[in-house]
């Protein structure tokens, strides 16, 4: 009778382990990448405590340790659906908030001396619309981003402070931020090296390059060839640096 309820006890034992070892799993799939296991080994968040809600942006490079991580993993799916969660969270909708598109077949993979780039895998016309520019989400003030940042894993919150940008609604500093792939596309540093950006011509156009909403799609502004990286020029949409201090300045 003793050594039944001692095969017993030892059998729920086990079953209390693997429940803890799926449930520990589980809150860490979320937050993973291509690299899982790379991706896990960063997922400390700062205590409510240690969040410097007051900070700007190098401020919160430095409070996140960002220059420790060294080889940023490629995002899967996973990482976009955390993100996503965690706007719709911060903003109040119950819906994940969603994405943009592409429109053309393409792959992400590390660009050497860029890190990740996004790649055609098919020939692509001049002026195809290759992905969309008006679904980036918005940060209103600092406090919702700091919300934002704080609510999601370590790492990630290091590729969110990469994958931002400034610009302007109503007169007023913003951060947008793509919850896709776009979010790698390189810059290309020059107007000669751009291959995607917003074909935006003629009259108003440079005006009103930084509002919210205002570029509607990057399409391809010259043939592209299988196996070519998508490069843009960041400054036709991003405001100058002076937004971000603007932005941070409500604080």
């Amino acid at each position: 009778m003793i050594h039944a309820m001692t095969a017993q006890m030892l059998i729920l034992i086990s079953i209390l382990f693997l429940a803890i070892g799926s449930t520990v799993a589980a809150e860490i799939e979320p937050c993973s990448s291509t690299n899982s296991e790379e991706c896990a080994s960063n997922i400390d968040v700062p205590d409510e405590e240690e969040w410097c809600y007051d900070c700007d942006l190098k401020e919160l490079e430095d409070e996140l340790d960002c220059i420790a991580i060294n080889k940023r993993p490629i995002p899967d799916e996973s990482v976009w659906r955390v993100l996503s969660r965690a706007h719709a969270d911060v903003v109040g909708t119950e819906e994940p908030t969603p994405a943009g598109k592409f429109y053309v077949p393409y792959q992400v993979r590390q660009s050497e001396g860029k890190g990740r780039g996004v790649f055609a895998t098919e020939p692509i016309k001049k002026g195809t619309r290759v992905v969309d520019a008006d679904k980036a989400v918005v940060f209103e003030d600092p406090e919702s981003f700091n919300m934002f940042l704080k609510s999601i894993p370590h790492h990630v919150a290091c590729d969110v402070l990469e994958w931002t940008w400034p610009g302007y609604r109503d007169k007023k500093a913003v951060i947008l931020m793509d919850l896709n792939e776009s979010s790698v596309i390189n810059n290309s540093r020059s107007k000669e090296n751009s291959n995607i950006g917003t074909g935006c011509k003629g009259r108003g156009c440079k005006n009103n390059k930084y509002v919210v909403g205002d570029i509607k799609y990057f399409v391809a502004l010259r043939d592209i060839e299988v196996g070519e990286e998508f490069l843009m020029r960041y400054g036709e949409f991003s405001a100058p640096s002076e937004a971000w201090d603007s932005f941070f300045g409500e604080m």
